[in-house]
């Protein structure tokens, strides 16, 4: 039950201090937050050259994606502390309007939480304007597929290649991962500023329809 109270609480701590103590902790973090974002972004920059030289289906590759992981990795904690502070996600009212989004970029590679708790946190995120709504829902549908559910908003593929027995050579294949609402999944992407899913299946050269 004390897991409950304790954002209340937290929240109710810092709205209680001082201004020029709120606004020592926001200049903090947001120096943090800063400084991780730099880091961050030299590893990804590496990362897209060895991308760009060797390819995707690369030693090279995954290397440079395993370390792109584990750097973000280290930084999961400080940004959970942040998520604490803040009393939810750290967005422009927290460390401004450059870096609002930093804290989804680096949580992002994370493994996705069980409880889905980085889900609704970008959610909220969305709401606030301190990230593309449709980052969310990518994200949600993510987190739905990471736990083999029916994703909400079908932003989700799988891609693999097959062997063509007749020519000997391996061709990629993508099929869409399954959704919660095959009916109505057009009107839920419209909410989160997709367009129509059969568009979106189009641009891999597939259809929900095949």
């Amino acid at each position: 039950m004390k897991y409950h109270f304790l954002p209340l609480f937290f929240f109710f701590l810092i709205g209680c201090q001082p201004k020029d103590t709120q606004t020592t902790t926001r200049q903090q973090m947001a120096r943090e937050l800063d400084s991780l974002y730099q880091v961050n972004q030299k590893v990804e920059a590496w990362y897209s050259q060895q991308l760009s030289v060797f390819g995707w289906d690369s030693p090279e590759h995954f290397a440079a994606m395993d370390s792109l992981i584990f750097v973000d990795s280290t930084h999961v904690g400080a940004i959970l502390r942040m998520v604490e502070t803040a009393g939810g996600y750290p967005g422009a009212d927290w460390v401004g309007d450059s870096l609002k989004e930093v804290a989804f970029r680096i949580l992002r590679l994370s493994p996705p939480d069980p409880e889905g708790q980085y889900a609704q946190l970008f959610l909220q995120a969305a709401k606030q304007g301190d990230l593309p709504v449709e980052e969310a829902a990518e994200y949600e549908d993510k987190f739905l597929s990471h736990y083999s559910k029916p994703q909400k908003y079908g932003t989700q593929v799988n891609q693999f290649e097959i062997l063509d027995s007749a020519t000997g050579q391996f061709n990629l294949k993508t099929i869409a991962l399954p959704i919660q609402d095959t009916v109505g999944i057009d009107s839920l992407r419209a909410t989160m500023g997709l367009g129509p899913w059969e568009d979106y299946l189009n641009g891999f050269g597939i259809s929900r329809w095949e």
